[in-house]
């Protein structure tokens, strides 16, 4: 398996798009026990700092800034700061414009490649995003730690169930990329469309759909044989869609068909890699340790490091990194 790793645009689609805005929303269980994470971390350490300078690195929708700011107002209340930070200028729009408190700034940077001053910070924070920019990204972290500040961070748990199911999404979108369905379909239409004036191409027209409508079946009744899962149910609607439009091509402008095609080869080429990315960033005990083993002058023992479950569940998903700097 060849992952490409997501560019920036990958990221602002996904921030630009719907699945952004559900990140954004912090209404389920799971969300809840993330909430819950994050207010223990900043009760836990605002009320005995000076200053309130809070950096949330990846920040992506800002839930974290969110609930920074919301403990600093109800525990001490006064001036404080907030930098959301991200990859995806997508992710910082949508951080501060959701936020809509003067508080809060929003910087575009890579996570591995900070500008900011040492130790500018008083709480630093994480939430499923230095992992991806890996192990410099976390030394640049800590670097922005300001002394008695606190790093805190949650991370992709190598084996847990997220990654689990980002790899079997992966392993769904894969084998439909392999099956080119979509430039597949890219050809056919082209080729019918020179069909329509030239009878001898019918024949080719005829080869295609052939081929294409039998491995479609094929490729279905495959992923219907396991349970569910996002990428499945993706792909199952995209080979239905698919199938419409070109039955019903001749209802559809040539600039409509092409940009729609054109459309889901992006979002679905970005899917991939961001499900590659997540597999990819999950992090064992030992990968962690290491990190916590680089954050010179760090306070605390192996109670640094542990592991978070979600709400109801036995299982634990991700890690949980606090340290602290003499």
């Amino acid at each position: 398996m060849t992952t490409v790793p997501p560019s920036r645009d990958d990221w602002s689609a996904y921030w630009v798009g719907a699945e952004g805005g559900k990140a954004a929303v912090a209404g389920d269980e799971k969300a809840q026990t993330l909430s819950a994470f994050w207010i223990d971390v900043f009760e836990q350490t605002i009320p005995a700092l000076s200053s309130v300078r809070h950096l949330d690195m990846a920040c992506g929708a800002g839930t974290v800034t969110a609930t920074a700011r919301d403990v600093v107002d109800r525990l001490k209340p006064g001036d404080a700061s907030f930098v959301c930070c991200d990859y995806s200028s997508s992710a910082v729009h949508r951080a501060v414009r959701t936020a809509d408190d003067k508080r809060i700034s929003g910087v575009v940077s890579n996570a591995a490649a900070q500008t900011f001053a040492p130790q500018s910070f008083d709480v630093v924070t994480s939430q499923f995003g230095l992992e991806y920019a890996g192990p410099d990204a976390f030394r640049e972290a800590w670097r922005a730690v300001d002394s008695n500040g606190v790093l805190a961070a949650l991370i992709h748990m190598s084996g847990g169930p997220i990654e689990r199911e980002c790899s079997e999404n992966l392993r769904v979108l894969d084998r439909a990329h392999e099956q080119e369905f979509i430039p597949r379909m890219r050809k056919m239409i082209q080729t019918a469309r020179r069909a329509d004036t030239d009878h001898r191409v019918a024949a080719i027209v005829r080869k295609l759909e052939t081929a294409f409508f039998e491995d479609r079946k094929v490729f279905l009744r495959d992923i219907q044989k396991t349970p569910p899962n996002p990428a499945s149910v993706l792909i199952f609607q995209l080979l239905t869609d698919i199938g419409t439009l070109y039955q019903r091509r001749q209802n559809y402008q040539k600039s409509e068909a092409d940009g729609w095609i054109e459309h889901q080869q992006a979002e679905l080429g970005s899917y991939r890699s961001r499900m590659g990315s997540m597999v990819q960033a999950s992090m064992t005990r030992e990968q962690v340790q290491a990190i916590r083993e680089a954050c010179d002058g760090a306070q605390g023992g192996e109670d640094c490091i542990a592991k978070l479950h979600m709400h109801g569940d036995d299982e634990a998903c991700a890690w949980q990194l606090r340290l602290q700097r003499r």
